[in-house]
């Protein structure tokens, strides 16, 4: 049966190889570290512009894209089932989104005339509802009777 005189040498030998062995993982994470952060960042752009393809893929629906433009997608990674689908869930603000990214500014009557000839059906006061609710996304701007919109970023 081991006793106090075997127990404690294991411990102290047990402590310098954990020691030694955390020294090691430190040295080879820190030498990921800049590995790791680019690959966060990377990531983080990567999940932005999968958001963005899918609120276009919302936007433009089967009006103008097809199956192959699904097909070149899913070859990406980005899984859209059908146009039909991630048009109805692609919220109408990401929508006025990317129909505003395209332009500096749009006047909320011209932004109406483009979700109509998208096949949209929405009401004008839909389309000031989805702005008015995203203060964070939209900066709107009035002249004269007019009502203009554009992006804060």
């Amino acid at each position: 049966m081991p006793g106090w005189t075997d127990i404690l040498p294991a411990l102290v030998t047990q402590r310098e190889a954990d020691v030694k062995k955390l020294e090691s993982l430190n040295q080879r994470l820190n030498a990921l570290r800049p590995q790791f952060q680019e690959y966060r960042e990377l990531d983080t752009v990567a999940r932005a512009l999968e958001e963005r393809i899918r609120a276009t893929v919302g936007t433009l629906s089967d009006v103008a894209l097809g199956q192959k433009d699904l097909s070149d997608l899913a070859d990406l990674g980005v899984s859209i089932p059908s146009l039909k689908e991630e048009r109805e869930n692609t919220p109408l603000w990401k929508v006025v989104r990317e129909i505003t990214r395209q332009v500096t500014q749009i006047r909320v009557v011209e932004l109406e005339t483009v979700l109509r000839t998208l096949e949209f059906k929405v009401s004008r006061q839909a389309i000031e509802s989805a702005i008015e609710t995203h203060p964070h996304t939209f900066r709107v701007t009035k002249k004269a009777r007019e009502k203009y919109v554009s992006l804060k970023e």
